[in-house]
């Protein structure tokens, strides 16, 4: 404790600013312990630093990078993601995770041929990586290089016979350039290893839909159509629940699905062609009047006798004012015997 005549001189002392320093004991104290503190956080920080270059061994710094770049990557932050993945990458160029990863950055940054490398670079490491060859293959197809997506698509069912995503990308490269008897052998191996996992799922999603419960039920015809993307009876019901519900573009979308998949399906243009002749007094009348054209003449195309399609298209002509096409369609129409519907 001060005396009075040292605690009046201290406190003199202290309203000066002669004498800054001078503090009472336990202000001073409080102050050495939190300098100490800083400086055993900045003393453990370095000692971390270099217990871990020192554990990681020379050249395997790698590792730090891939696992700050990883945690970047799951919380979408893309440019910091690159910027570690690419240094990861630059001390361990044979690094086919950081490869990948890259890729998949720049397709969401829209830059498709830097991705394009990196696959490529990834694959030349190791070519039995079956999802990394068909990501490179839809990339190729997307260029035009028709000949490396077949190669890739291929490499990818080679790698994993189970791997449906390559082999319903083959159904539709085969079935473009009419080969449809190799479209048929990978649609049908396609439809065979998704069936029980795709059946399953739209039987609960048909269980969900008696219920009322129509979100629940998109979901569940949406997760069979990826686990199984040969399994139409789950597009179909995805259409019929769009269509249900008035979402005339999502149900139009997965029918266009359809047909991409399987661009000799005859049901899909059928179908496409209701869809867009139920839009046709949108505001995008000539668009939605241009696509019934096409998808059921292209049906027609593919089954020249379907009754039911020649008299839809020569109602659509009508409504188009074409009455000499209408005529000539109506008339094929009755000329047809009664039409059978489409396969499911």
């Amino acid at each position: 404790m001060w005396s009075g005549a040292e605690s009046n001189r201290r406190h003199e002392d202290f309203q000066s600013s002669a004498l800054p320093t001078e503090l009472p004991d336990h202000v001073r104290m409080d102050t050495l312990i939190k300098r100490t503190r800083q400086k055993s956080m900045i003393f453990f920080a370095a000692l971390f630093i270099i217990f871990f270059a020192a554990s990681a061994g020379p050249g395997e710094e790698w590792i730090y990078y891939l696992q700050k770049a990883d945690k970047q990557f799951a919380a979408e932050r893309w440019d910091f993601a690159r910027e570690n993945y690419e240094r990861a990458l630059d001390r361990r160029p044979d690094l086919t995770a950081a490869m990948n990863r890259l890729a998949r950055i720049c397709i969401i940054k829209n830059d498709r041929r830097r991705a394009l490398e990196y696959y490529a670079r990834s694959i030349a490491v190791n070519p039995s990586q079956a999802d990394v060859q068909n990501d490179a293959a839809e990339l190729n197809e997307f260029f035009g290089y028709y000949d490396a997506a077949l190669a890739g698509y291929l490499a990818a069912v080679q790698a994993d016979g189970m791997h449906l995503r390559a082999r319903i990308n083959l159904v539709r490269y085969y079935t473009d350039r009419r080969d449809y008897a190799k479209a048929d052998e990978h649609f049908e191996a396609c439809a065979r290893l998704g069936k029980a996992e795709g059946d399953r799922l739209v039987s609960q999603g048909a269980e969900e839909e008696k219920k009322g419960d129509r979100a629940r039920a998109r979901e569940l015809y949406r997760e069979a159509v990826k686990k199984s993307p040969a399994h139409l009876d789950a597009y179909f019901r995805l259409v019929e629940l769009y269509r249900k519900e008035g979402d005339a573009d999502a149900a139009i979308a997965t029918v266009e699905q359809v047909k991409k998949i399987r661009p000799d399906y005859e049901k899909a243009y059928v179908y496409a062609g209701h869809l867009y002749f139920a839009q046709r007094f949108s505001q995008r009348r000539k668009y939605m009047l241009e696509q019934t054209v096409l998808n059921l003449e292209k049906a027609l195309d593919l089954n020249p006798g379907n009754r039911e399609t020649c008299y839809l298209l020569s109602d659509v002509y009508r409504f188009m004012g074409d009455d000499v096409k209408a005529a000539k369609l109506l008339e094929k129409a009755e000329k047809q015997p009664p039409t059978e519907k489409p396969e499911k």
